[in-house]
């Protein structure tokens, strides 16, 4: 996803949500088109997928950065020689990991964390009959200011 950015000469990587997990918008060779859309066509282990109009999803969201042997940018001539009027905004050639004879991984990600509330950063809470105590008195109190006898009705 966001790996790409800086990497790739003419690719410009933006992330266009704040949502945790939320697409990228890539873009190759600049701006192709005023409506048709400017995303590449993507083509992940020979099946080529074709990014939806939501501007929030993208085919990269979909897959585990760390299954990612390969990616390659084919930009020009080359991605519409290929690919004809689909690969017009570029392609992007993503291989994932493949399995090898003789060989066998098991590879585990772990990640843990510990959160607290600091004492000094803890606010003070008012109970609920310290709260209704509260508002009582500031009836009273504004009650007092505009010359009015206080009354039990407008709590």
């Amino acid at each position: 996803d966001l790996k790409l950015a800086g990497q790739l000469a003419g690719v410009t990587v933006n992330q266009v949500t704040g949502t945790p997990g939320g697409g990228v918008s890539v873009n190759i060779r600049g701006a192709g088109s005023i409506g048709a859309g400017d995303d590449p066509l993507y083509v992940i282990d020979g099946f080529p997928i074709s990014p939806g109009f939501d501007q929030y999803s993208n085919p990269l969201s979909t897959i585990n950065p760390d299954d990612i042997e390969n990616i390659s940018v084919l930009k020009d001539a080359a991605s519409t020689a290929i690919y004809g009027s689909r690969g017009s905004n570029g392609v992007i050639l993503i291989t994932t990991k493949r399995a090898k004879k003789g060989e066998s991984t098991v590879s585990v990600n772990t990640s843990t964390g510990i959160q607290s509330i600091l004492a000094k950063s803890k606010l003070k809470m008012m109970t609920a009959e310290q709260y209704a105590q509260w508002r009582i008195e500031a009836l009273q109190d504004l009650d007092k200011v505009n010359g009015v006898p206080f009354s039990m009705d407008q709590v």
